[in-house]
């Protein structure tokens, strides 16, 4: 206070000697006294801001290993710091660089490291761990994720178990009035969270209030199905899996959900979109197969307009003709030079029969390709066939099955128990025919893969973030909630609860523990 008190006075008498300065002789009223008196106080601050009292606000400089109770570094983003240093053209010191020569990713090293050093209560770092558009993982600062690396080779909790890292980061809302910052009562509140603002607090009640009153989509079950219902066609079960609320809807509720066609393009295509790629594809693996030349196929190619026009459409032709030729030279080398007369599916698990057929068999296995990356998809579908290939395989006949992508090739291992996990998909498939069952095929699977890799430092992200993102996509790859069905159902709800991650586990889990996979 006697600091303030004495630049007052020093103000003031700034203020007396300017009006002797310019000879003042007659009164002025307050505001002008006000003004200059604020304009005087302003001219005497101190220039870095750093011991003004109370919170100080700096920028990091050298030689300033002051002790204080809190330091905080905010902003601590990957981009952000180390500060880039763009380099002109002609700094040829730079551009030549030797030992002793000054740089500045080393000097800020040094500066986070004088700020740790000068914390002697508390040492706070916040940096932007969400992207502002896909809401993805974004890392800290390599400094951040340095010290906590530290941390955890040195350090371990008392319980032995909560990993250091989850318990040193705290992970905020998107918003300010999340009820995760005032739901006290929830047994699984983080205390770490909490708010002393009572206007987000009633924001927060209202929100939630309103969350609360949505009406779902089905108030209650429907009925159980009828008997009928009980013996599921092979290819039934897999287009339940594709997707378990679009089946629930065509299936039993008769609700079909026609997409509107998309608007003419007013400009020449020169580039294929994703379907059309993989059109181009399958027919280029069709003709390679039935040993049609590369002239004719792309003849027959451009005549049945697959093909963008003139010298764009001859670079694509050629582009997708060889990647598809190394494809088939895959398939050649894997697949058997003969395959069996298809199997037939007929077995009975608990009070539900399961009939089809298998094709692409043979004494090594089953066999299936797509000239497409790896999917999700793939893998479960692979996945429900593989166990009814386990369950009804004669003697002679392999268990394991391998799907040929694009990207790499996937192999499934013998299950010892297919009618255990077989009883299980299908106990879902009945759940999935009374309501609407929260299973999204590729949402599930990256949220398994991340949970997976939170023993590896390197690799290490959010389950709940990785999944969300599958889930809503981006401004380039549509997400799983862009289908019509799950837009209708889950409009006013967040699906990604405790009963997704319940059956990401207990249906996609058996996938990744049977599963081995190799690049191509």
């Amino acid at each position: 206070e006697e600091d303030q008190l004495q630049q007052v006075r020093a103000a003031l008498e700034a203020v007396t000697a300017a009006a002797r300065l310019a000879e003042a002789q007659t009164a002025f009223g307050l505001t002008l006294f006000a003004r200059a008196l604020a304009d005087a106080l302003a001219d005497r601050a101190s220039p870095s801001g750093f011991f003004s009292g109370g919170v100080t606000f700096c920028t990091l400089v050298p030689m300033r290993s002051i002790p204080f109770q809190v330091v905080c570094l905010i902003g601590m983003n990957s981009n952000s710091y180390p500060r880039p240093q763009r380099i002109p053209d002609f700094d040829l010191m730079a551009r030549y660089f030797r030992k002793g020569d000054r740089s500045r990713r080393n000097d800020d090293r040094y500066l986070f490291l004088e700020a740790l050093l000068s914390a002697r209560y508390c040492f706070y770092i916040s940096y932007i761990g969400s992207n502002i558009r896909d809401n993805s993982e974004n890392p800290p600062s390599v400094l951040v994720s340095e010290l906590l690396d530290v941390l955890e080779r040195g350090f371990r909790l008392a319980d032995g178990q909560t990993r250091l890292r989850d318990w040193l980061l705290i992970r905020h809302p998107l918003q300010a009035f999340s009820r995760r910052y005032f739901d006290h009562n929830d047994p699984a509140h983080d205390s770490r969270l909490f708010s002393y603002s009572q206007e987000l607090a009633d924001i927060s009640r209202r929100a939630e209030s309103q969350r609360q009153s949505v009406t779902p989509f089905l108030e209650q079950p429907l009925a159980e199905p009828e008997p009928h219902w009980q013996q599921v066609e092979l290819n039934q079960l897999l287009e339940f899996y594709d997707n378990p609320v679009r089946f629930l809807l065509r299936r039993r509720l008769g609700l079909v959900l026609e997409q509107a066609p998309g608007e003419l393009a007013t400009t020449e295509p020169f580039l294929l979109d994703g379907l059309e790629a993989y059109q181009l594809r399958q027919q280029l693996l069709d003709y390679q197969q039935q040993d049609l030349g590369m002239q004719l196929s792309h003849t027959l190619s451009r005549g049945a307009g697959m093909l963008p026009h003139g010298q764009v459409g001859d670079t694509v032709f050629r582009r997708e003709w060889l990647g598809i030729a190394r494809f088939n030279g895959r398939l050649l080398k894997t697949l058997p030079s003969q395959f069996l007369e298809p199997l037939e599916v007929d077995i009975l698990v608990g009070q539900m029969r399961l009939t089809g057929w298998l094709d692409r068999v043979a004494s090594d296995g089953r066999f299936a390709f797509r000239p497409a990356s790896v999917k999700a998809k793939d893998l479960f579908r692979l996945w429900l066939q593989h166990l009814a290939l386990c369950a009804v395989a004669p003697p002679g006949v392999k268990q394991q099955s391998v799907w040929i992508g694009l990207d790499r090739s996937v192999q499934l291992a013998p299950v010892s128990d297919p009618g255990f996990y077989l009883q299980t998909l299908l106990d879902g498939y009945w759940e999935g025919l009374q309501q609407p069952l929260p299973f999204f095929v590729a949402s599930a699977q990256q949220y398994l893969l991340a949970l997976r890799d939170q023993d590896n430092p390197k690799t290490r992200r959010s389950p709940d973030s990785v999944a969300r993102q599958s889930w809503l996509g981006n401004d380039y790859f549509p997400g799983e909630s862009a289908d019509p069905y799950y837009q209708l159902v889950y409009a006013d709800q967040d699906p990604l609860d405790g009963e997704f991650v319940r059956l990401a586990q207990q249906l996609w889990q058996p996938v990744l523990e049977y599963m081995q996979e190799s690049e191509d």
